[in-house]
């Protein structure tokens, strides 16, 4: 079915495709493009094994990424970057309301684009290529005599084809042997029915045998071996390679690398060459292979041979009848990766040297497959390497002289990522004491931007100065004097108090030497690069070794005694101890150790006198659903007497330590009172029990709808909150399960 210039419209199954891909990109952290080129290949698939001639524009990653915007949309409900399509609105809301329907559909979908051929379909290819066609007929009707049979004695309660135990056929072959009323019904043909299932078990258990021994195999190559398997008819053939690559390289793993070996010579998967040397000399298969298989031919398809088979008809080439000699034909003329056969083209190799060789030219030692595939994609389209793990398996073959990871390679010996990137970051690296990642990427083009952050941020050479800048250590200026200072600092207060506070480390000339530097992060790069390899920080509390040690717990100390302390006395503590405010340790400390009776007082424990039992029975009667916001309890006339005057404030320390049936739920402890109240037994974190409220209130699953809610309601302090989105998709999940 040519394309020519009708536009394919999208329909339910390359919706539930896409759908699938975005979800993927949602909850993993796969890059997006690796997901768009998947989707893309996946639904160029599809199209083709649904009879279409497709060209080079048709679902290509492109479009794809523009599709993923709109399907983007779609599932959050509201325009983002592109339109949601009434039929992404469709999938969406079937994945919503009915997702056992939408699942069925998605396995149906990945079918399509698989191809695989049902046991039914390869059996009957099967006896076809053995017998005459009428007798294929026989065959059929008299297994759905012997399926309708095994039904109705409760044998079985599906198709014939997709039963699959030995024992169960088994049954069935004695059952249609014994049964009198069966013998005499089918009396003229039973000899050809029992004949007939006998080929058919036969079938069922040579795929039985060829299934168990490639489950071994696979056994055997997860426990590190080096393992090809090829499948012709009835025989596999068992590949094994040394542990030894053809660059010298042992394939011993090391912690948080992945080694892949690489692909075994094409030639490996044949037998008997000469047998085929008529065929192969014939170039009437490349022509095929190149007009309808761009894009790599399953050579272990049944459908995929058939198709062949078809085009080769519409081309007027004649080819061997034996599907054998067709296919080793076919794996001798082209290149094999991941079970597809690729047309051989003479000037890869060079060519694939050359790029390699400019690269390294460049001073470069690290490429990563995605990024190459990037920059080279004209000549990765021409030459037919469509994804960046493709690349890696002919990298691997051609290329000498380097090491192979998962995700990229190295000139020279084996190195982690962390070591190969962190070098390539420091050859780059001006004489400037602060980088941005963005400037380093653009020095660095064949290495993803995500990667250099993941290194440069996890890295005791680097410190951060800004979002996306970074110092580098050894641009950090102090001089000896000032080093010495700081360590006798640090030594004789951790000697006599326990610990020191790395804001009240003496900085000398530091700041002055350092001046384009904010304090933040010359404290730190005084750790990292003077204490870090004596001393523990914990926070901003140096202590020799690791300990509990930190800020919360000297303020614990600080008000311990105290008959009653402001939150304001406590925050001036903190800064006394780190150089900064942080509230939320002031917080911590006084409603782990004090009682909250005022916005900015707390009392001695000693000085309130709750009585739990009575408290929790006044608060079982507001609390009907489980579920309150702080401020839904209006009225505290019932409360008993305890020593202080009853407020939002003291119920949420009460909440917080003391009841025995409730508990109090915050994203941060605040002066708005802002939080909820749940019974003990309702173990959810707090953004669940936000779907929670917002599924049962009368309001549209909007961000701005359900934040402001929330907020007017008193379960947040503010109407923007970051996880608003997964709150309320499973809020409306919680919706279709009333």
């Amino acid at each position: 079915m040519p394309l020519g210039n009708k536009k394919i419209k999208w329909d339910s199954y390359e919706a539930a495709i896409l759908l699938d891909g975005y979800l993927e990109m949602l909850h993993t952290n796969i890059p997006k493009m690796q997901i768009v080129r998947k989707i893309s290949g996946n639904l160029r698939s599809m199209a083709m094994n649904r009879g279409f001639e497709i060209d080079e524009i048709f679902r290509n990653e492109n479009g794809i990424s523009y599709q993923i915007q709109c399907m983007e949309s779609a599932y959050k409900g509201t325009k983002v970057n592109a339109p949601a399509t009434k039929l992404f609105k469709e999938i969406v809301e079937l994945y919503n309301l009915e997702p056992k329907r939408y699942h069925e559909l998605l396995e149906e979908a990945k079918k399509m684009v698989s191809n695989k051929p049902t046991r039914k379909e390869e059996f009957l290819h099967w006896i076809e290529s053995t017998s005459a066609s009428k007798r294929c007929k026989w065959v059929e009707e008299n297994l759905l005599k012997i399926e309708e049979f095994a039904i109705a004695i409760k044998i079985i309660d599906k198709s014939i084809y997709d039963i699959t135990d030995k024992d169960l056929l088994n049954k069935i072959d004695k059952s249609i042997k014994r049964n009198k009323v069966f013998q005499v019904k089918y009396k003229k043909i039973i000899h050809n029915i029992i004949t007939d299932f006998e080929i058919y078990r036969q079938f069922c258990f040579e795929k039985i045998s060829q299934s168990n021994q490639l489950m071994d195999i696979e056994s055997k190559e997860s426990e590190g071996r080096v393992e090809n398997v090829v499948a012709f008819n009835n025989t596999i053939e068992d590949y094994q390679e040394e542990n030894i690559n053809e660059n010298g390289c042992p394939y011993d793993i090391p912690k948080g690398e992945e080694l892949v070996a690489p692909i075994i010579d094409d030639t490996s998967v044949i037998e008997d060459e000469d047998s085929v040397a008529a065929i192969t000399s014939d170039v009437s298969i490349v022509e095929v292979l190149n007009k309808h298989f761009k894009y790599g031919f399953k050579y272990d398809s049944i459908r995929e041979m058939m198709r062949f088979r078809q085009f080769a008809d519409e081309m007027g080439i004649n080819l061997p009848e034996d599907d054998a000699i067709l296919r080793k034909s076919i794996l001798l003329l082209g290149t094999v990766i991941d079970g597809k056969v690729y047309c051989k083209r003479s000037d890869m190799k060079q060519e694939l040297q050359n790029i390699v060789d400019s690269v390294f030219a460049t001073a470069a030692n690290v490429i990563y497959y995605e990024k190459l595939f990037e920059r080279y994609y004209d000549w990765m389209e021409n030459h037919v390497v469509t994804s960046p793990e493709m690349l890696k398996e002919y990298l691997q073959r051609y290329i000498k002289d380097c090491a192979f990871s998962k995700k990229f390679m190295v000139k020279g010996i084996r190195r982690s990522e962390k070591d190969a990137v962190t070098e390539e970051i420091k050859r780059v690296w001006s004489d400037r004491a602060v980088e941005s990642v963005y400037t380093l990427e653009d020095r660095l083009p064949y290495i993803p931007l995500n990667n250099i952050w993941r290194v440069i941020s996890g890295n005791d050479l680097f410190v951060l100065v800004a979002e996306g800048e970074y110092l580098f250590i050894d641009r950090f200026i102090v001089c000896d004097d000032d080093i010495e200072d700081i360590i006798d600092y640090t030594e004789v207060n951790c000697r006599t108090k326990g610990f020191a506070s790395i804001s009240d480390v003496p900085l000398g000339d530091i700041e002055e030497n350092n001046y384009e530097l904010p304090i933040l992060t010359i404290y730190n790069a005084i750790y990292k690069k003077i204490l870090a390899n004596k001393y523990h920080l914990n926070g901003k509390i140096l202590t020799k070794g690791k300990s509990d040690l930190d800020a919360v717990y000297l303020l614990k100390e600080f008000i311990k005694g105290k008959d009653a302390c402001t939150f304001d006395e406590v925050s001036e503590e903190v800064i006394n101890l780190t150089g900064a405010v942080n509230r939320q340790y002031a917080f911590q400390a006084l409603y782990d150790d004090m009682v909250r009776v005022e916005k900015n007082y707390f009392v001695a424990e000693r000085f309130v006198d709750f009585s739990v039992d009575d408290i929790d029975n006044v608060l079982s009667s507001f609390i009907t659903d489980k579920i309150i916001a702080i401020k839904d309890i209006t009225t505290f006339a019932m409360f008993p007497l305890c020593g202080q005057n009853w407020n939002h404030y003291l119920l949420e320390s009460f909440c917080y330590k003391y009841s025995k049936k409730f508990c109090l739920h915050v994203i941060h402890f605040n002066d708005r009172n802002a939080g909820i109240i749940s019974e003990k037994d309702m173990s959810y974190s707090f953004d669940e029990l936000l779907s929670f409220v917002t599924a049962r209130a009368n309001i549209d699953l909007t961000p701005e709808k359900v934040g402001q809610y929330l907020f007017d309601s008193g379960y947040l302090s503010k109407s923007k909150y970051a996880k608003l989105d997964d709150i309320i998709q499973n809020a409306k999940k919680l919706r279709t399960e009333r």
